[in-house]
């Protein structure tokens, strides 16, 4: 079977159907023989020609048709062959329409104009775009002179990195080649099931002052759940996967750490304004260096056909500016390795259409360059699948065991049921993902509308907020998931997430304020009343149809939330805004807190107030569903017991 590149085409398709309603169908991409009938003949579809809605089209197999509706701003892909009309053709399975941005399609306008990409040859079977790609590389990979931008050291240094990239590249690749592994899903881990507590309404028994004080009661302790040092070096040090580097790194005299980045291909000024694609990324408007003219086309799916296209096209210079691009956008927008995830996501569907091969693998490749852990792997349907090692259980995912590591499908929707061709190739220090939220997504997106959260119990106590949608709309996204086998340390991705920068600035410095001059033990209490009554409780089976658990800023913004919501917000206040060490506490069914008071101060509880000696400490109950309960108290279904599991939260 041929597998062919052919030049990107600019037709325009007259469409007036109920599926396809636009004046103008913009042709941009066409691989292989595709032909349409016109005056009782086929000719080839090439760039300028026009077509009716009734034009019957015929895309061959390995071919593919891609057309953008300005209009609508969608796009129209069809990579299944078939004889149709395009109407007909882009409804059939396999073949899809996809909403696309403004920007995107203004970018496509503009490629129009590309001499380059017009002028671009037509080809015709793989050997011919293989010579392309190898005479593409070879002039990209012409040795430069460094003498004008870089001594004599940094120039040895660049070219031994640059060897050292060269070598991996070859390496993986030549492993791609080799057969791949048919090897069993296994089914996805699921949520432990837990029946919700009821919220229940304190009722003070004592006709005394609200913060009067009486004695404490220990309690005792079935477990901690802590994180183990590993896990805390993790977290404090923040360090992401980074792209491979020799292991004997050169320090130069300017620079505090060893770092050899990837070095920027400086693009040729007539083809800069073609040079970068547009793309939305949670409403914030970015950009990044790719070009129309060097687009993947996989065909078959073969060992030998994603090798190559991974070494000679992929592993060339000119990618390693939309990688350096994709790199940059993680560290300055601060992206968590899961948001980092998604953005390439967007890139490589954008670039390469949604659900394509192509957006797969490219993906793929980013992600290893990048330092992540990755399989690739086929099926018997010639559809290319993403899997992704993680270090930490994703639950709900299909998964593959590949030396006793869990590699996640990519898609949450895709069928975990068949076995996979998995390709076993391992880049050099590739690391898994992880879960770890550890700085402020800078997510740039609309504010909901303010919320204002009064406290019952102190009515003068109140602060007003309002949430990044962006934000809100990236937590949708974020997988559910243990950070360890035991189930009690999945609240510590929730907990240990770090406020959002927007929410902070708004509410601090107003809780701050209402709470200076205040004793400790008074500044908690007006915390621990805030998060019990200003928000409606509610049950996530009945909101979300199963247990999700919120990160702070989204039980801010959604109307209702749960225990362990609601303890999750409050440990966070307390920590950021007192400075005060906290804990969740687990009960069988529900989470609470516990704060580490400073003074030795005693509190207001009927029998004693329940507290728990942790690490030498004492740490005191505070229950954010127990509604109107003062600091200490505890719900009567769990007086007298001993059977809470205490979760420290480590990270202010």
């Amino acid at each position: 079977m041929k597998q062919t590149t052919r030049l990107i085409a600019i037709a325009t398709l007259v469409v007036q159907t109920a599926g396809l309603t636009a004046q103008n169908l913009q042709t941009y991409h066409v691989v292989g023989d595709v032909t349409y009938m016109k005056d009782g003949s086929s000719q080839p579809l090439v760039m300028q020609t026009t077509v009716t809605p009734t034009t019957v089209v015929n895309v061959p197999y390995g071919g593919k048709l891609e057309l953008i509706d300005p209009t609508n701003s969608k796009r129209i892909t069809i990579s299944q062959p078939g004889k149709g009309t395009v109407e007909s053709l882009s409804k059939a399975e396999g073949n899809s329409v996809s909403n696309v941005s403004e920007r995107y399609v203004a970018y496509v306008k503009n490629q129009m104009t590309n001499k380059g990409l017009t002028a671009q040859k037509r080809y015709t079977d793989f050997a011919t775009v293989t010579r392309g790609i190898e005479q593409y590389v070879e002039e990209n990979q012409k040795p430069k002179t460094f003498a004008d931008r870089f001594n004599e050291f940094k120039n040895r240094t660049r070219q031994e990195f640059d060897e050292f990239r060269r070598k991996n590249n070859e390496t993986y690749a030549n492993f791609v080649r080799q057969a791949w592994q048919k090897i069993g899903a296994e089914p996805p881990i699921q949520l432990p099931q837990r029946e919700e507590l009821k919220p229940v309404v304190y009722t003070d028994t004592n006709t005394t002052n609200r913060l009067r004080i009486f004695g404490g009661r220990e309690r005792g302790v079935e477990k901690v759940v802590r994180f183990n040092k590993e896990e805390l070096e993790v977290l404090r040090d923040k360090a992401q996967p980074q792209p491979a580097t020799p292991q004997q790194k050169l320090v130069l005299p300017s620079q505090k750490e060893p770092e050899i980045p990837i070095e920027k291909v400086e693009v040729p000024e007539p083809i800069q304004q073609y040079s970068t694609m547009p793309v939305d990324f949670y409403g914030q408007e970015l950009n990044v260096h790719i070009d129309e003219t060097k687009r993947l086309h996989i065909g078959v799916i073969t060992p030998d056909n994603i090798a190559d296209i991974l070494q000679k096209q992929l592993s060339t210079k000119y990618y390693d500016n939309l990688l350096i691009d994709c790199l940059d956008l993680r560290s300055k927008m601060k992206l968590c390795d899961w948001a980092y995830l998604l953005l390439l996501q967007k890139v490589a569907e954008e670039f390469c259409g949604t659900n394509t091969n192509e957006a797969e693998l490219l993906i793929g490749f980013l992600l290893y360059q990048s330092g992540y852990k990755v399989k690739f792997a086929s099926d018997t349907d010639n559809r290319l699948y993403l899997l992704i090692a993680c270090q930490h259980i994703i639950v709900n995912r299909g998964y593959y065991v590949l030396d006793n590591e869990k590699y996640y499908l990519r898609k949450k929707e895709d069928d975990y049921s068949k076995a996979l061709y998995i390709c076993p190739a391992s880049f050099p220090q590739e690391k898994a993902l992880s879960l770890y939220v550890p700085y402020s997504q800078q997510l740039k997106g609309e504010m909901s509308p303010v919320r204002h959260l009064v406290s019952e119990g102190y009515p003068d106590f109140a602060i007003d907020v309002s949430v990044n949608k962006s934000l809100i709309n990236f937590y949708n996204d974020f997988p559910q998931g243990f950070i360890a086998p035991e189930e009690y340390k999945r609240w510590l991705a929730y907990a240990e997430a770090p406020f959002d920068d927007d929410v902070r600035n708004q509410i601090y410095p107003a809780l701050r304020k209402q709470l200076e001059g205040l004793s400790e033990l008074e500044q908690v209490e007006r915390l621990l009343n805030l998060v019990q009554t200003s928000m409606p409780y509610a049950y996530d089976d009945q909101v979300w149809g199963g247990d999700r658990p919120f990160f702070a800023e989204e039980t801010l913004f959604y109307p209702g939330c749960d225990c362990e919501d609601r303890s999750i917000l409050f440990t966070r206040l307390v920590r950021e805004v007192l400075g005060l060490k906290c804990a969740l506490v687990y009960y069988p069914g529900h989470l609470a807190a516990a704060v580490k008071f400073n003074n030795t101060d005693k509190f207001k509880a009927e029998g004693g107030a329940a507290q728990y000696n942790l690490d030498g400490e004492t740490y005191t109950l505070c229950d954010p569903t127990y509604i109107g309960a003062p600091v200490g108290n505890e719900m009567s279904q769990y007086k007298g017991k001993n059977n809470a599991t205490l979760i420290p939260l480590e990270l202010k």
